[in-house]
């Protein structure tokens, strides 16, 4: 079966689309990737950041209950 060349332009026209479609699906996909991992390190980022200020205070609240108790021993 020999198809006319309108028919052979819009199946050339019809794939040259999908393949748009096709490419931009993939990069709204890599896109999509990049913004959750940047958002996940972000958060690990966060969360590590507040685990050591919460240990730096608990270590400074020990040292300081330290030397205030020392200091009445010795006082």
């Amino acid at each position: 079966m020999v198809r006319n060349s309108r028919d052979s332009i819009l199946v050339r026209l019809g794939a040259d689309f999908a393949r748009v479609l096709f490419a931009g699906a993939r990069f709204a996909g890599v896109l999509l990737a990049g913004v959750l991992l940047a958002g996940d390190l972000f958060a690990a980022a966060l969360f590590a950041g507040a685990l050591l200020a919460g240990a730096l205070f608990a270590a400074g609240f020990l040292v300081g209950v330290f030397f205030t108790v020392a200091s009445m021993e010795v006082g």
